[in-house]
């Protein structure tokens, strides 16, 4: 498999789709396309934009009793946060955010199910 990562995070926002209507709140969740090669060119122009490393890979922006929005990780296997990932998921969870790190599409599920339903 030459892109894991991809492929659980596929899985899951397949699962968020076909979902909204029953979580109508997921119409909002977006992905954040921060990793991936590209040129310099371009990384050039998502820095100049505003992008920045280690912003997790997906984003419910709706507050529930505990947090003020939710963000997902997607790691193949037994992959573990970058520094830059590790900085930026701190500052998140500083602020109020929920952040969770998931290796497979069926944790991340469990994860919103139990975060939308609190």
């Amino acid at each position: 498999m030459k892109h894991p990562e991809s492929l659980i995070q596929r899985a899951f926002v397949q699962w968020c789709r076909l979902n909204e209507r029953l979580y109508p709140s997921l119409k909002l969740a977006y992905a954040v396309p921060n990793g991936g090669k590209r040129s310099i060119i371009t990384a050039s122009i998502l820095k100049a934009e505003g992008a920045r490393p280690g912003v997790p890979d997906w984003h419910l922006p709706c507050a529930n009793e505990y947090a003020t929005g939710l963000w997902i990780e997607f790691k193949a296997g037994k992959g573990k946060a970058s520094p830059a990932q590790a900085e930026y998921i701190e500052l998140l969870r500083k602020y109020g955010h929920q952040v969770e790190i998931c290796n497979d599409a069926e944790k991340a599920i469990e994860i919103v199910k139990a975060y939308l339903c609190r």
